[in-house]
């Protein structure tokens, strides 16, 4: 049987749809064009055991920094390491503190003394749920250091894991940081991660 007509056959997108329809990767089946075909409430991105099919990490940590000097403010950090070939998209942030959370060079939080701290974790089962990531796109790291500038917000983030839609290309950094100096911080991340598409940054 001849090949169809715009059939989708490559990239995890492409993949994660014809897994999901059942479309074998030959692409011979009924389905002539995807595109004609499924609405646009058929949402690959809303669900999270979608990720799996699209060749995605859920991931997840949790860092602690005890109280620095009086002047000096924990930190702790979501980085993407400069030399990563993906993509660190942060989507949950949960600390009990008052924080401001920025993004920063990777590089930079390194030089005025952020260390690699914390455990990283599958939130998959599927990729083994609880397994110890020893080394993906991202790492967290935490300081007690000098209050840095460019604030993309200030505020609590507690209770509960608040949504933040941060995307950090290689070489970025989310930093939360206390607003009171010489206290202690624990700070959970949630992220996901993809191998960067051709052209990405």
């Amino acid at each position: 049987m001849s090949s169809i007509h715009n059939a989708l056959l490559r990239g995890p997108v492409s993949r994660a749809v014809k897994a999901a329809l059942g479309v074998g990767e030959g692409g011979d089946a009924g389905v002539e064009r995807f595109g004609e075909t499924l609405t646009p409430v058929f949402d690959l991105w809303g669900l999270p055991e979608w990720a799996y099919l699209r060749d995605e990490d859920l991931l997840g940590g949790n860092i602690f920094q005890a109280a620095g000097a009086a002047g000096l403010f924990s930190q702790g950090a979501l980085q993407n390491r400069a030399l990563s070939d993906r993509l660190v998209v942060v989507e949950k942030v949960f600390t009990t503190e008052t924080v401001r959370l920025r993004i920063a060079d990777a590089a930079a939080i390194t030089t005025v003394g952020f260390l690699e701290g914390g455990t990283t974790l599958r939130r998959d089962t599927r990729k083994g749920a609880g397994t110890v990531i020893a080394r993906g796109g991202a790492i967290l790291a935490v300081a007690a250091v000098a209050l840095p500038g460019s604030i993309i917000r200030a505020g609590r983030v507690g209770a509960n894991f608040e949504a933040v839609s941060v995307v950090l290309a290689p070489g970025d950094a989310l930093v939360v940081a206390n607003i009171t100096s010489a206290a202690d911080l624990t700070v959970s991340f949630e992220w996901r991660e993809r191998l960067r598409f051709p052209g990405e940054r």
